[in-house]
């Protein structure tokens, strides 16, 4: 019995680094003292930096658990709108990302 090996070449490969120009808000009220958070980080740019329009939304709770850490529990949402080249070698990124997100921050 012979094995069939296939080969792969790859032919074409888009790497981009993006540099953004963003606005940003940042909103936190309190739930239970300063021990819990409800916090909404919110941003646009793009503006033709590099990518055509970018934003991102991420609403989620801030549990600050002592003076050195939080963990965070939220949602995010990321979408990006870039188009570089034309003809064959046109690249288009138009994608909008989500899901939920788990985070700890530490503080030194």
């Amino acid at each position: 019995m012979k094995t069939r090996l296939t080969k792969f070449r790859l032919r074409f490969a888009q790497i981009t680094v993006i540099s953004l120009v963003v606005l940003a808000a940042t909103v936190s009220l309190p739930i239970i003292g300063k021990t819990l958070t409800f916090d909404g980080h919110f941003g646009i740019g793009g503006f033709g930096a590099a990518s055509e329009f970018t934003w991102q939304a991420f609403p989620s709770f801030n549990w600050h658990f002592s003076k050195w850490g939080s963990a965070q529990l939220g949602y995010r949402w990321l979408g990006t709108d870039y188009e570089t080249g034309s003809g064959f070698r046109k690249f288009r990124y138009d994608v909008i990302v989500h899901g939920p997100q788990l985070g700890l921050t530490v503080r030194f």
